[in-house]
């Protein structure tokens, strides 16, 4: 009977064989490795999202939260007409009721400026909240419009403001009522900060007369009720009103016996 030879492996085809076993085992623990890093990062992402947008707990309403838009710069604050005001307007006709607007916008912002200066800044729609001197760190002293007046110096340019104001009344009125409250530095605003007591001014009458198709004078009969008191001071004014593409505004403006 014939002896079998043994079956003889060289070295080198052992080392391959190994090498081959090796290289099959890490691709299969890398490829597990991978899969689960996937899952881990599926994983926060989830509770990340979770986190920023919680479910609502049970009977509570789900909110949809409406981003508010920041007013556009140079556009002067809107104020929502109520019952009263649509009352006040019932029966008058589209002019008159423009005219008393901008006299009514004119009062406001003329009231509010003499209260506080800076709320000016949100009267024309560069803040979208009433803003705070304090938000304003820089600053200077000079002896205008008084002696020792302390002015805050804003990121406005002077031009826009200008351009801002001229759309609620002429700018020069503006510098007659409140001579040297506003600077221009650098082509930047600067404003005179100050607050007092003032009131709040609203038309009882109004009596218009057209001087020409765009410009048009009004005869006033106004109650203004003070803020610290609430003393109400009856007036006569006389005011003038033009219209310059479509938008009306206060050029002169004065009490009258």
């Amino acid at each position: 009977m014939d002896k079998k030879e043994p079956i003889k492996v060289s070295l080198s085809t052992l080392l391959l064989v190994i090498a081959l076993f090796v290289i099959i085992i890490m691709g299969l623990v890398i490829y597990y490795s991978n899969e689960q890093t996937k899952a881990a990062e599926l994983k926060v992402a989830e509770l990340k999202t979770r986190v920023e947008n919680p479910l609502p707990m049970d009977n509570e309403p789900v909110k949809n939260e409406i981003k508010k838009e920041a007013p556009p710069a140079n556009a002067a604050k809107e104020e929502p007409k109520s019952p009263k005001d649509e009352a006040k307007n019932e029966g008058k006709t589209e002019l008159e009721i423009k005219v008393e607007d901008a006299i009514d916008n004119y009062h406001k912002i003329v009231g509010d400026f003499g209260s506080g200066t800076i709320t000016i800044l949100y009267n024309l729609g560069f803040t979208e909240d009433f803003p705070n001197p304090g938000d304003y760190p820089n600053g200077f002293y000079q002896d205008k419009p008084f002696p020792n007046s302390f002015f805050i110096e804003t990121d406005i340019k002077y031009k826009d403001f200008e351009e801002a104001l001229s759309k609620n009344m002429s700018f020069e009125l503006f510098e007659k009522k409140f001579p040297n409250y506003i600077l221009n530095k650098d082509g930047n605003l600067c404003i005179y900060s100050d607050g007092g007591t003032t009131g709040r001014t609203k038309i009882d009458s109004c009596e218009i007369t057209t001087l020409s198709p765009n410009t048009f004078s009004c005869v006033l009969k106004c109650t203004s009720t003070m803020d610290d008191d609430g003393r109400q001071i009856k007036t006569n004014c006389k005011a003038t009103v033009i219209e310059e593409d479509g938008i009306y505004k206060v050029t002169s403006y004065e009490e009258i016996n």
